[in-house]
């Protein structure tokens, strides 16, 4: 069983994450994820495929070394991040073409080119890499399932059943396909097919915790938790609002998701985002303590699982923090089917953005903007006691490094106001800046391509920065 990468997937379903009351708690569950992440990661550097036996004398001693190149790359950036090596990776991916180049027949130069790609998030890449690998390789376990994943990224679910089928011709009784195609299937919303996959690995691996909880999961989609005594839930549109609080609660809930749907459709709607017509689920426990019986993570406060696509959170004390998580978190699923893989700042400063909406008395508009008052406080200060990173700084950063302990309430602020100052300043004329980031993201440009597409150079750059640092410290709490 492939029990490290399996861990790894069902603690990264987990993030983003919403609540930084306690940051040294947050810290300690991503030190886990990582982890957990870094372990699955060197497992999958491995590929179980020989070189061609025609493969040899200087042709192979390349290719070996590209091959090590690119394992010593990946193993400096889970170390020290992307931009520290940077240099390395973009070596081994010289060497790894260079050795395609040499060895028009050899698949596993074209395999590695595949990581990499999966490794900077170049989905359409990755796929056109993989599948030239799998044209030399027919069947090769791991090629072949590096292609289905590929798909999935892309949201071709056809394309990656296709492959888990082939795969399970050439393997009939591997319950690491049934779990991968399992993934594919929850990815899909095909959930009582999944519970099918893992079914059928339970009877491989019986006593297998990962694979109960990952049932559990699933029968939730299907069913909502098995430990609900009374079940309440809301249709509208485009969510399935499922709850043991109450059906007022589920209607009431149902009406903000809505509404702050209407907002993103807003703010997005010159983007022409073609989203899937699809509903989600989204779950609200009675309280915190049921939450966590569900997710025992005990630092978590509300996820989105982008496995599943859907929204776990529970009612809180207050019911406006109860909205803040859910505005944060659906903005996560708005965007997974067009933005899979965005930039952390990005990512998590759209989500702060709009959690800090309110629902409109026009139900035409559904939600309006207000500034988000924890961030507000927490960069304006930072500001003033010239505690801030240039923004630039931010807009590259990885997402361990987004997380650094001691550090990340200040980022998540200032990712906030950033987005903040590019929607509301100058009366939305800062808007085609993040515009032109958010198009160049989807078209597969990596951090340095999209900063030069849509801010330009770096003396532009600084002058924008020190328009937001004025424009933020000006702005106003909310009533």
């Amino acid at each position: 069983m492939k029990r490290a990468r399996l861990v790894a997937s069902l603690l990264a379903a987990m993030v983003p994450v919403l609540v930084r009351a306690d940051e040294a708690e947050d810290a300690k569950a991503e030190k886990a994820r990582k982890k957990a992440s870094e372990e699955a990661a060197a497992e999958r550097d491995n590929v179980n495929l020989e070189p061609a036996k025609d493969t040899t004398g200087d042709k192979r001693k390349k290719l070996e070394e590209a091959i090590a190149a690119f394992k010593s790359a990946k193993k400096h950036a889970r170390k020290d991040g992307v931009r520290e090596a940077r240099r390395d990776l973009e070596k081994a991916r010289t060497l790894l073409k260079a050795a395609a180049k040499d060895c028009p027949k050899e698949p596993l130069p074209l395999v590695y080119l595949a990581k990499l790609d999966e490794f900077f998030e170049d989905d359409k890449q990755f796929l056109a890499d993989i599948k030239a690998a799998v044209a030399l390789a027919p069947e090769c376990q791991e090629a072949l399932e590096l292609q289905a994943e590929a798909h999935v990224r892309l949201d071709q679910f056809a394309e990656a059943e296709a492959l888990y089928e082939k795969m399970l011709k050439l393997k009939p009784n591997d319950p690491n396909i049934n779990v991968s195609r399992a993934y594919e299937r929850m990815d899909a919303g095909k959930y009582k097919e999944a519970l099918e996959d893992v079914n059928r690995a339970l009877e491989a691996w019986p006593k297998s915790e990962h694979m109960a909880s990952l049932k559990m999961r699933i029968e939730c989609s299907i069913d909502g938790p098995s430990f609900w005594a009374q079940k309440f839930e809301k249709e509208t549109e485009n969510y399935v609002i499922r709850t043991d609080v109450s059906q007022d609660y589920a209607d009431q809930m149902a009406l903000h998701a809505e509404g702050i749907r209407k907002l993103y459709t807003a703010t997005f709607a010159k983007l022409k985002l073609n989203l899937p017509k699809r509903k989600y689920n989204t779950y609200f426990f009675a309280d915190q303590k049921e939450y966590h019986k569900f997710e025992p993570n005990p630092y978590f406060d509300g996820h989105y699982d982008p496995s599943t696509r859907e929204l776990y959170t529970y009612k809180h004390e207050k019911d406006d923090e109860s909205r803040r998580v859910m505005f944060h978190e659906l903005l996560h699923q708005y965007l997974h089917p067009v933005l899979p893989h965005a930039p952390t700042w990005f990512n998590e400063g759209l989500g702060d953005y709009f959690s800090g909406a309110v629902l409109s008395n026009d139900p035409k508009v559904g939600a309006v903007i207000q500034p988000q008052a924890y961030d507000l406080d927490t960069i304006q200060r930072a500001i003033k006691g010239n505690v801030v990173h240039p923004v630039k700084e931010i807009l590259f950063m990885s997402q361990t490094e987004f997380y650094e302990e001691g550090r990340m309430t200040l980022n998540y602020a200032q990712a906030w106001s950033f987005i903040y100052f590019l929607v509301q300043s100058r009366d939305g004329g800062n808007f085609k800046y993040l515009s032109d980031y958010f198009n160049a993201c989807r078209k597969g440009q990596n951090m340095d391509e999209a900063f030069k597409t849509a801010f330009g150079s770096d003396k532009k750059m600084a002058a924008l920065d020190d328009e937001w640092r004025e424009f933020i410290v000006g702005v106003k709490k909310a009533g």
